[in-house]
Parts: structure tokens; sequence; C-alpha cells
């Protein structure tokens, strides 16, 4: 039995360690896109939108990845309040997932959004009938986070207000975390945006500079998946099984010879002949059957008074305690 046993727990800790590695530090998300610009990508596509086919307009802007950013230029400058520059990436983001980035705006001016779109759209203009969620900042302030929809307009989920210190040429790292339930927004590490309305699973990326001139530079965009709930709770069950292996090895000998020490007593209680220690080791060893014939015989030869029948009721009894702190002691 012993070998049995051995080679069963070493079974379900190898098994057990296997689905640990799913769960060390590190191993938490899951990279599945991953972009420094240093060449051009096909998922990405780049687009001018609502240019009113103004030349001017159009020669002043653009949307390029060059020099090894993804650069977006919205129109000539203040003043010019029309014009979208976009970077539509399309890749299908995971149901729960992060998406961080680098981003610089070089001047005061014009818009900059981050948008999650239900479907891919690259020719995005501000549609409502394309469902998405977005945040942003213009000039020196945070824009808040809405979801829009074709059924409910626009609807504000979180308005930080504050000042954004965008800075000449100073890069920021922005960071979405999208899972079930929440939705949060970090800006240099300082959380700015948190929603907990249920939004749509995956959708497109995407990055817009909107008119006035908005000029801005990105890089380093990563997207990771977000384990599901299950395969954590998976992790989690598999080191409980180790730690319950673990405990029951080290504390079997000490309960067994405690439980010998319960079953022997409950013998002498129930049946006082059995006091005799062979019997009693018998009982003692789980030998109910032999302590029971050894029982039998001494009630006829030593203790006529007890009935021979009270052997067989104590060794059901004896069985009876010894299941149940066996139970208890498993549990």
């Amino acid at each position: 039995m012993k070998p049995k046993t051995t080679m069963k727990l070493h079974h379900s800790l190898i098994y057990s360690l296997t689905l640990i590695t799913l769960c060390v530090p590190g191993q938490a998300a899951t990279v599945v896109f991953q972009d420094d610009f240093s060449s051009q990508r096909s998922e990405w596509n780049l687009s001018l939108q609502q240019t009113q086919n103004n030349p001017t307009a159009i020669a002043a802007s653009y949307a390029v990845i060059s020099g090894g950013y993804l650069s977006l230029k919205a129109n000539v400058g203040t003043g010019w309040n029309f014009l979208l520059a976009n970077a539509a990436l399309d890749f299908v983001l995971p149901s729960e997932f992060t998406i961080e980035y680098r981003a610089r705006k070089t001047q005061w001016a014009g818009h900059f959004y981050t948008l999650v779109t239900r479907t891919f759209e690259p020719s995005f203009s501000e549609q409502p009938s394309l469902e998405r969620y977005a945040y942003g900042v213009a000039g020196s302030d945070y824009l808040f986070l809405g979801y829009n929809s074709q059924d409910t307009g626009t609807v504000l989920l979180d308005n930080p207000g504050g000042s954004f210190d965008y800075g000449i040429d100073a890069w920021h790292v922005y960071t979405i975390t999208k899972t079930s339930d929440a939705l949060t927004v970090d800006v240099d590490g300082v959380q700015k945006y948190s929603s907990s309305t249920a939004l749509f699973d995956g959708g497109y990326f995407m990055l817009s500079a909107l008119q006035a001139g908005s000029t801005v530079d990105v890089d380093y965009v990563t997207i990771a998946a977000i384990p599901e709930p299950s395969a954590m709770v998976l992790c989690l069950g598999s080191l409980s099984l180790v730690v319950r292996r673990r405990r029951d090895s080290r504390r079997i000998p000490h309960d067994q010879g405690l439980l010998a020490q319960r079953r022997t007593r409950a013998f002498q209680s129930f049946y006082p002949i059995a006091g005799n220690p062979q019997l009693a080791a018998l009982a003692a060893n789980g030998r109910h059957r032999d302590a029971q014939r050894g029982c039998d015989q001494q009630a006829l030869f030593i203790a006529p008074h007890h009935p021979v029948k009270k052997s067989a009721e104590v060794a059901v009894r004896i069985q009876q305690d010894s299941d149940h702190e066996m139970t208890a002691l498993e549990a």
C-alpha cells in the first residue's frame, strides 16, 4: 500500500507543479501583439478622414510609420478645426486584455484619442453608429472616458478632470486594463480613468489625432491577454492539492498512533475482557474479526456472565468509531 500511495503522491505533485507554472509571476498575461515601429506592419491601417478635400489641410496632415514611430498629425494648426489622422489596428483583441503604449503630444492644440471599437473601422470619422469606448487629452486637459453606440448615444463613464502635463516632446506611458467587469486607464503608473460598466469583449484598438494641428508620436505598443479566472482557480486548486498531500503525509504516522490508542480504549470500555494485551493489539491494528473471535472465546471460558453476542456489538462499535475518526482526520 505504501508504494502505491507514494506513487500517487508523486504523480499528483508532477501534475500540480505543471499547472502551477501557469500562475508564476511574469506569466499572468500572455503578450499577443507587440510593435516598436522599427518597420511598417500590415496590421496597421493608416488614413486621413474628414479632410473636406482641402488641399492645404491634406498637405499638412499625415498618418505614417517612420523613424521608429507611429506619427499622426491632423491639419495645419490652431483654428483648423477639422480632419482626423487615424491608426486602426486590424487585430482582434482578447476578451480581457491590457494595452500599453507610450506617446508624446508635441504641441498644445488639438485632441489625441485612444479608442476600442467593437468592429474594425479603418475609416473612423466619429460616426455615431460605430460602437466604441474612448478617452483622450486635449490641450493640457484630460478628456472624459466615454462609451458610444447607435442606441445609447454618448455615455459618460468617468471624468477625471485635472490638467495633463503633456510637455513638449515628453513621453507618457498609457496602460489600458479591460476585464469582464472593469476598465481602468493608467497614465505613467497613476490611474486616471476607471469604470465598472459592462463593455463588449474584444474589439479593435485605434489611435486618432483630431483637428487643430494635433501632432502625436506613438511607440512600443504591447497587447497582452489576461488569463480567464478559471485558469487561476485551476492553479490555486493545484497548489491546494500539493499542500494537502504534504500535510497528510506528515501527520499520518502520528494520527495512526492516536487512532490505535482510541481503538484500544473503545474496545476496553465496551468489552472489559478485551483488556487482554494481545486482543487489544489486534483491535488497535484494525484486526476486528480476530479480536472478535478472541473475545468470544474469553466470554465463554473466563466471563460467562457477559453475553457472547456482545463481542459482535463491540466490533461494530469499534469499526464505527474508527471510521468516524478517520473521516474527521481526513477532512
